[in-house]
């Protein structure tokens, strides 16, 4: 839960769940479902390209899957 007070002095809630993935665990979950092709690509902040490679420098990762 995040607490804030906003631009009029207002004390805001936001309740929030996030669930984080590793690239093997994203793979493993898509081949389960099916897919047969999954490929995972590096993003750099919403500059989303199938050319880059993941790297540990990525906030971002680009999925790719074909059934």
């Amino acid at each position: 839960m995040l607490r804030y007070i906003d631009d009029e002095g207002n004390e805001q809630q936001i309740t929030a769940n996030e669930r984080y993935y590793m690239p093997s665990e994203i793979i493993w979950l898509l081949k389960s479902l099916g897919y047969e092709k999954v490929d995972v690509r590096g993003a750099t902040l919403g500059a989303f390209s199938r050319e880059e490679p993941l790297t540990p420098e990525h906030f971002e990762m680009l999925v790719i899957a074909e059934k």
